[in-house]
């Protein structure tokens, strides 16, 4: 009994010390979303249209994301907008929530009638559900104002509700009483999660039959880069989500994005030891096409059988090979992909108690910064051999290493200037200079691939570099300007940029342990 008081006593002077000096969480409300639709192009075509989204709830009722929206069906394979979503959501009676928003992002592909690429998409919608799964209706109107693309339709919805936890950027003191903070202020405990993200080349090898869209034979192989994330969600099972875009073999504009589910399993794995080398089997669908590939519609399958191999806690390397076959194009082939991957263990929020865990707490911060980009190709060289400017919208995602440096991935698509359907994607690194009066200057260069909307871009290959200034006008949110150079690397571009935007600072947390 005397013991049994002591640890009370213990635990509470623990919480009421963690509550005098509480960690400053923040316990997001988010969303993934898919939606299906089918818009009336020109001419009466019909083209069905995925759309994929992260969205984040602020306040009561407000949310904003990002987007993407990708061709499934029709004669349009190829065709990808990316953009930003923002809306109202409103609770109503048993579980119904009425909603409004609008998205607006740039793209196109596929040869489609979209102009310079903007794309409009404000919807009115119902959905149904409860914490776990939604499903609902939309009245969605797709419209390119600068192309000849405007069509009202009824969307599909299904949204997948989860929780997550951020830090406030600037915070550096120590994690130890986490765990009772987010008890404590939001009942949730916290709950580990292994994943990895890594750099994916993929070298595609098109089958005897496969044809280019103005009818003509394959005859040549051609290469991608993208990246690869990976969430496990149990020992041996993963979910998985890729992107990647052609770099070389003259398929620059194609453009491709899967999600599907893995196998692992170690392999000469003992019970004292962790097996270095694993045995993945995996399968995807996905969006694919562009290049002048005939991908048909979009829609693709993937499956794939290869080894990991972990060089230590931090990295590791994948092989595979496999097979990718579009739904109703005429292409298809096989493929071989390596990718250099760094494994992680994010902490999520969970609705059990501090005592159910069963991990071990060595709790550290990653650091990140988020910056929506509008970006102006000055003199963007064209295949025709004239050039122009392109503007253009996206996003850029930086990895904090602790330091002045960073890692960063960033995505772009145009919007207007007559090169509707360029997107481009680079990884890259970058150095942070601080200055005084909440200044500070920035450098970074990148390496990736773009193609689409008629910029001389030759195999898709591109790299960029450029610098700028930056200011803190709040806590954790700065705007910023910048210029560089973007050029490809077998092709005529080479124009100089001009960006801006603005930057906001935030962190997540992770342990330092893997679990498997």
């Amino acid at each position: 009994m005397i013991i049994t008081k002591i640890r009370i006593l213990i635990v509470c002077g623990i919480s009421v010390s963690a509550w005098a000096d509480a960690i400053p969480v923040h316990l997001d409300h988010n969303n993934v979303r898919v939606t299906y639709e089918t818009l009336t192009l020109p001419g009466d075509e019909a083209m069905g249209l995925v759309g994929l989204n992260y969205q984040q709830r602020f306040g009561s009722y407000w949310y904003g994301g990002l987007g993407v929206y990708g061709a499934a069906a029709g004669e349009r394979g190829g065709f990808f907008t990316g953009g930003f979503e923002g809306g109202l959501r409103y609770p109503l009676l048993s579980d119904f929530e009425a909603e409004m928003g609008l998205f607006i992002g740039g793209g196109g592909g596929g040869a489609a009638p979209q102009g310079g690429g903007l794309m409009l998409r404000p919807h009115i919608g119902l959905t149904y559900g409860n914490s776990d799964i939604r499903a609902g209706l939309q009245l969605s109107q797709i419209e390119f104002p600068n192309g000849a693309i405007k069509s009202s339709q009824i969307a599909a919805v299904v949204d997948l509700p989860f929780e997550s936890f951020r830090l406030d950027g600037g915070y550096r003191g120590r994690l130890d009483s986490l765990s009772y903070d987010t008890e404590g202020m939001f009942q949730r405990s916290l709950k580990p999660v292994q994943g990895t993200f890594g750099i994916e080349m993929q070298h595609y090898i098109p089958s005897s039959g496969s044809r280019k869209t103005d009818g003509s034979l394959m005859s040549a192989s051609f290469d991608t880069v993208g990246i690869r994330y990976e969430n496990f969600l149990s020992r041996n099972v993963v979910w998985h989500l890729s992107t990647a875009g052609a770099m070389s073999g003259g398929a620059d504009g194609y453009a491709e994005i899967f999600s599907g589910m893995g196998w692992r399993y170690g392999l000469f794995e003992r019970a004292s030891n962790k097996s270095r080398l694993t045995m993945n089997l995996d399968g995807a669908i996905g969006l694919g096409g562009g290049g002048k590939i005939a991908t048909g519609g979009g829609s693709m399958g993937k499956a794939t059988v290869g080894l990991t191999y972990r060089m230590n806690p931090q990295w590791s390397a994948d092989l595979r090979g496999g097979y990718v076959q579009s739904v109703d194009g005429e292409f298809s082939g096989e493929l071989m992909s390596f990718s250099l991957n760094h494994p992680f263990v994010t902490i999520k929020p969970s609705s059990g108690t501090f005592e159910d865990q069963r991990f071990d707490y060595e709790l550290i911060r990653s650091d990140w910064q988020v910056r929506p980009i509008h970006e102006t190709y000055l003199s963007a060289q064209r295949k025709g051999g004239d050039s122009a400017g392109v503007s253009l919208v996206g996003m850029q995602m930086d990895s904090l290493t602790g330091g002045i440096g960073y890692f960063y991935g960033k995505a772009l698509g145009a919007y207007s200037g007559g090169a509707g359907g360029y997107v481009s994607g680079t990884l890259g690194i970058g150095i942070n200079y601080r200055l005084p009066l909440s200044m500070s200057l920035y450098t970074q260069a990148g390496v990736g691939a773009g193609g689409g909307g008629g910029i001389d871009v030759g195999s898709g290959a591109i790299v960029e570099a450029e610098a700028g200034v930056r200011y803190e006008a709040v806590s954790n949110t700065n705007l910023w300007i910048g210029a560089g150079l973007t050029k490809s690397i077998a092709g005529e571009l080479e124009t100089p940029t001009l960006k801006g935007g603005i930057m906001y600072r935030f962190s997540t947390v992770k342990n330092k342990r893997l679990l498997y």
